[in-house]
């Protein structure tokens, strides 16, 4: 549980879980979708279906803080 270590230091406006070892930072998301996140850079990486609805909360609310 990496992540969740790495996840309790970073700040939660910018940064969010999406599997339980992976972090991702919000502002290089471009979608999400059921098969994973897409990135800004066009990579993409898994996302857990446990971690997406409150990664899709996370990403909305940063999108609108960034407006």
């Amino acid at each position: 549980m990496l992540a969740a270590r790495v996840d309790e230091r970073l700040p939660h406006e910018r940064f969010a879980c999406c599997h339980r070892s992976i972090v991702v930072n919000l502002a290089l998301i471009r979608h999400i979708s059921s098969e994973g996140v897409l990135l800004a850079d066009g990579g993409t990486i898994d996302a857990s279906r446990r971690h997406i609805s409150d990664l899709r909360k996370a990403l909305n609310r940063y999108r609108e803080q960034s407006e």
